[in-house]
């Protein structure tokens, strides 16, 4: 989720994090420090989290942009966390998002309507 949110600027905060449920211990439900995530987000290019939602699992996501739009959709690898490798998973991960980027851009995705 925090792959598809990395563009939302101009919105109230608390209506974006609203209640967030917790998962697992390291889940995160405050809506300042998820906040602090997207930043975090928006800097890297992607997002990890380690066990927040299911414990023993992490997850890899980038954001899919199709012309000037962002946060279009994400794609992402979910491993259990004693196989994750998030720079190979990184590394698969923009391989796949360059290819749906040039599908979309081939198809029209991301212009404005006319």
């Amino acid at each position: 989720m925090l792959a598809i949110v990395t563009d939302l600027r101009d919105v109230d905060h608390g209506s974006v994090a609203g209640e967030l449920a917790r998962h697992t211990p390291r889940t995160i439900t405050n809506p300042r420090i998820w906040w602090e995530k997207v930043s975090e987000v928006r800097a890297l290019g992607y997002a990890v989290e380690h066990e927040e939602l299911t414990v023993g699992y992490m997850a890899v996501a980038v954001p899919i942009v199709f012309g000037e739009r962002f946060g279009v959709g994400a794609v992402s690898i979910c491993a259990p966390t004693f196989r994750a490798d998030v720079p190979r998973f990184l590394q698969l991960l923009n391989a796949v998002r360059h290819q749906v980027e040039i599908q979309g851009a081939l198809s029209g995705a991301g212009r404005e309507p006319a």
